[in-house]
């Protein structure tokens, strides 16, 4: 094998003749050739030049032998391979110089030049296989140094045998601590590293062992894991590599996946539950309006000594609870139209605190605490419905008992807290909650409190409806309700609700009292219903107003191309079949309608609906609507599109046409 020409020797060698003759056999194989005659001259070589090996006498001029070179050269930091050439071959000498770190001897006979340059070129192969594998060792040093995984070597009995930093870090001991140790001290489940062999065996299987463990640090604290494990022999001795990960940021954010899965299924469980909540209210409601517009009818002609009236009463009262329940359910849904105000939190809560006080057992203590200058703007009747479910919940789950707490203050939610919570978005809220000391809500209830009609209570104590309707409440009002809870220790819901803006308007407790309102206009009323389709003629009727009823958007259309000069305002049913109210408003809007337009529903519109009625500004009636509140609507409806329809300069004629439009029917 030719020689690297790049490589350089030193001969130190005090003999002329011999220093030549090593010389040229060495540069007849491709060495480079540097020759120094005594100690000195070689330190100053190795000082001046790069050098690869150095051929070095045992017996130098002065009384200095190669050995003294050897010892200055590592006194110096020259880490160079050295080949003793000498005439002694004594066994202590030999000892002394392998000691001293020499490569290798080679003794002066006649024939030693033709096996010199052997000996030379296994030294440097091997010099340069071991700076390779010094290399690699680096490399692998700096790869196992710098990974994020805890690397870890066992010997045959469990010991450690190597530590890395990562696993310094995971595990909170230096290397110096772990090393000797046994692996059981940083694992829990350590049995499965205990058999190197059987980790070979399983290897040589195709078993790709790999498996979640947990880890011990050195305060105590456990820690979930991910362990793999791969086996072999070093030199006749078998040993394990276990790769350690930390699983503790992994097994979180799963967690929070997981969480957030269970809310969006929850959510959406709400959804198909709360659309066809929505749906059975809808008709109720149409039912409703039939059951308490005619029972007002019938009760009109009784005096109230009248057992008839008395039983009429009754059934009033009885559907007005069923509209109550309708309503609970409207909300849940999200198909309630909301009527926001702005409320003032440590007024409402001070009026709520009276007022639920004598609902409360005496056994249990009432405390409402509530930050100055918080508002929020919602429905007032909704949200005290929804603080009194919560508060008569936490009185029965408080039998023996206890204590309830309203507490509200402000706070401000971040990015970071709103990823956490579906359905925020980053901001400032208002944070109220309602504790009790009471029994708890068992785990496997807690994902269901808030389906309707999902009750633990005893039959006929509860309808379901209550925490089903909070929940509504607060999604319609673009905020969000957790629970906190622990058996034997009470439970906690936590409202977060959007502040309301600087300016908006206060809510009112002002109403007052009005006439009922009459016309003599036509109204084209467009309802499936029969039953209400006749109670709304009748209430329309009885006002003074013409009527012509459709039983649906289609027969609306008909009616209105046919009679089209004679309507003055078209009353429709926001759900109909065949043609529902929004569309047929698109269709006599596209045949040049102008007229006003007032809208009736059992829920509340979808999205696209709502959007409709509200850029028109159209009324929305909620039915179980009163006759009172509905003729309002409708003769304010009639008035405004007169005045926005009459010049200024007319302002008598509508005065005049106002009177006779309310003026007194004639009794017959």
């Amino acid at each position: 094998m030719a020689a690297d020409k790049s490589e350089t020797i030193l001969i130190v060698e005090d003999d002329p003749g011999l220093a030549r003759l090593q010389r040229r056999r060495l540069e007849r194989h491709g060495f480079s050739i540097v020759v120094a005659g005594n100690y000195e001259e070689a330190i100053e070589h190795v000082k001046t030049r790069p050098i690869d090996l150095v051929l070095l006498d045992f017996q130098l001029p002065g009384g200095r032998t190669g050995l003294d070179v050897q010892a200055k050269l590592a006194e110096l930091g020259y880490d160079l391979p050295v080949v003793v050439v000498t005439g002694q071959h004594d066994e202590a000498t030999v000892i002394r110089a392998l000691r001293a770190g020499v490569r290798d001897f080679v003794t002066k006979s006649a024939e030693y030049l033709d096996y010199l340059v052997d000996v030379v070129e296994r030294v440097l192969r091997q010099v340069r296989m071991e700076r390779q594998l010094d290399k690699s060792q680096a490399l692998l040093s700096g790869v196992v140094g710098s990974t994020i995984d805890a690397i870890l070597t066992l010997d045959a009995d469990g010991r450690i045998t190597l530590f890395n930093a990562a696993a310094e870090r995971m595990f909170g001991r230096p290397a110096e601590a772990a090393l000797g140790e046994r692996i059981e001290r940083f694992v829990v489940d350590a049995d499965r590293f205990g058999d190197a062999g059987a980790a070979i065996d399983r290897a040589d299987a195709g078993a790709q062992p790999r498996w979640e463990a947990i880890g011990r640090r050195a305060d105590g604290t456990e820690f979930p894991l991910e362990a793999s494990i791969s086996a072999g022999v070093a030199g006749g001795q078998q040993f394990q590599t276990l790769v350690l990960r930390d699983l503790t940021g992994q097994k979180r954010l799963e967690a929070t996946l997981d969480e957030a899965e269970q809310r969006l299924r929850q959510r959406q469980k709400l959804e198909a539950v709360g659309s066809l909540a929505g749906g059975i209210a809808h008709e109720f409601n149409n039912l409703l309006q039939a059951i308490l517009g005619y029972t007002n009818y019938a009760m009109r002609g009784l005096e109230e000594t009248d057992s008839r009236h008395r039983d009429l009463a009754q059934v009033l009262k009885a559907g007005q609870r069923a509209a109550t329940l309708t309503r609970q359910l409207l909300t849940f849904s999200r198909r309630h139209e909301l009527r926001r105000t702005t409320v003032t939190l440590k007024h409402a809560i001070a009026e709520f605190a009276a007022m639920v006080h004598p609902l409360l057992n005496e056994d249990i203590a009432l405390t409402a605490t509530c930050d100055e200058g918080i508002s929020i703007h919602v429905d007032a009747g909704d949200f005290q419905q929804a603080l009194l479910n919560l508060a008569i919940n936490a009185r029965d789950a408080m039998p023996r008992g206890g204590r309830l707490a309203i507490m509200c203050e402000p706070i401000e939610l971040s990015e970071i807290d709103c990823s956490q919570q579906a359905g925020l978005t980053p901001g400032r809220y208002a944070s109220i909650a309602v504790s009790d000391t009471g029994e708890g809500i068992p785990e496997d209830v807690r994902d269901r409190i808030f389906e309707p009609f999902f009750t633990t209570k005893e039959v006929g104590r509860g309808t379901g409806l209550g925490l089903p309707m909070v929940h509504g409440m607060v999604t319609q009002h673009q905020g969000v309700i957790n629970v906190y809870s622990e058996v034997g220790k009470g439970t906690t819901f936590r409202i977060y609700l959007p502040l309301a803006e600087a300016g908006a308007a206060e809510a009112s407790d002002y109403s007052a009292t009005v006439e009922v309102p009459r016309g003599t206009e036509t109204i084209l009323l467009a309802e499936d219903e029969p039953m209400v389709r006749e109670l709304a003629a009748r209430i329309l009727g009885e006002a003074g107003y013409r009527v012509r009823c459709a039983v649906d958007g289609e027969d609306a259309l008909r009616q209105y191309l046919e009679y089209a000069d004679d309507v003055s305002l078209v009353m429709i049913d926001v759900v109909m079949p065949k043609m529902g109210g929004v569309p047929l408003y698109h269709r006599l809007k596209a045949l040049g309608m102008n007229l006003p337009v007032v809208f009736c529903t059992g829920h509340a519109p979808n999205v696209s609906e709502a959007e409709v009625i509200a850029e028109q500004h159209f009324p929305l009636v909620q039915k179980p609507y009163a006759s009172v509140p509905l003729l309002q609507t409708i003769r304010r409806a009639l008035d405004d599109a007169k005045r926005a329809a009459v010049p200024e300069s007319q302002p008598a004629l509508l005065w005049a046409e106002a009177l006779v439009a309310n003026a007194p029917a004639e009794v017959s």
